[in-house]
């Protein structure tokens, strides 16, 4: 959070072409992104199936890797002042009760089997929504 808070005052942050309304993580196929386009206000959409599948950890749209965090801060910090939606929709497969054979999450333990690689995976998607939600909610005010 304290480098959104940096990023914020910063005077040299590159910024797009355009101000966004709408920015969605983890899209999917975007339904989320197209509702706001259809509205007519600009939305962005990132996934990790929107990169190159074959670049690994450089794929920018992974957000499990350093390249995908950089696009994720970047795309927020071009919101629209005070004005723009973050939808943040990670994959939920490592929390559902379907899954809790191979998760192991309980209220006693909720970050679960932490061996497990989609378990890992979860965890580190949750907890980078959770700090952009944060940074959204701080950057407006």
């Amino acid at each position: 959070m304290a480098c959104i808070v940096l990023l914020t005052f910063a005077e040299n942050v590159p910024t797009f072409r355009q101000a966004y309304s709408c920015i969605e993580l983890f899209a999917g196929t975007a339904w989320v992104t197209k509702c706001f386009r259809i509205g007519g206000h600009p939305a962005a959409a990132l996934d990790i199936a929107m990169g190159d599948p074959g670049s690994g950890p450089t794929n920018a749209f992974d957000l499990t890797t350093a390249p995908g965090m950089a696009l994720a801060l970047a795309t927020i910090l071009n919101g629209k002042p005070e004005k723009f939606f973050t939808m943040c929709a990670t994959v939920c497969s490592s929390f559902v009760p379907v899954n809790s054979g191979t998760h192991m999450r309980s209220f006693a333990t909720p970050m679960g089997n932490t061996e497990a690689p989609s378990v890992q995976q979860g965890n580190l998607l949750a907890s980078r929504s959770l700090a952009r939600h944060d940074a959204n909610i701080g950057m407006c005010v």
